[in-house]
């Protein structure tokens, strides 16, 4: 064989193969595309949880907040206990009437509070709330504390 004839199919043979290793190198570059983006798609999520997981964390903190205002209360005003566990009378009672309507702007949903007297004298305050965006089944959560206030008569 001539000694040009081989240059030639030498010089041909690494033009083909350098056309292949740039089709090569652009499928690289796209499966690097492809797992940068599922990346940031991860990345976004992550921050919708922690959004989400904090505003149920500022919600519980502000029904925890508000039952210890309401026990507050109680201690101070100990002569009319028995109208802070009836939900009628407690609307009449400017201080139980003021702490509702702090429950009713602070925490969302249309879930009243619920104040009762249970055995050996304690109250029991539920104040539960529905998560806005959530259905009612999923986003309804409650913080529930248990507390006795002196000149409380224990329950029959």
């Amino acid at each position: 064989m001539k000694p040009i004839l081989r240059a030639h199919r030498r010089r041909s043979a690494s033009v083909a193969q350098s056309r292949g290793a740039r089709g090569v190198v652009l499928i690289e570059a796209l499966v690097g595309i492809m797992i940068f983006s599922i990346g940031v798609l991860g990345l976004v999520g992550l921050q919708a949880a922690m959004v989400k997981a904090q505003t149920e964390a500022n919600y519980r903190a502000e029904a925890a907040q508000l039952a210890q205002d309401l026990v507050g209360r109680m201690w101070v005003d100990t002569e009319n206990l028995a109208a802070y566990h009836d939900a009628d009378a407690c609307k009449s009672l400017d201080p139980c009437s003021q702490w509702l309507d702090r429950v009713a702007e602070r925490l969302p949903g249309a879930v009243s509070p619920e104040v009762k007297l249970v055995d050996g004298g304690r109250t029991e305050i539920v104040l539960a709330w529905i998560t806005p965006g959530e259905p009612e089944k999923d986003g309804r959560h409650a913080f529930r504390t248990v507390t006795a206030v002196s000149g409380q008569p224990p329950k029959d």
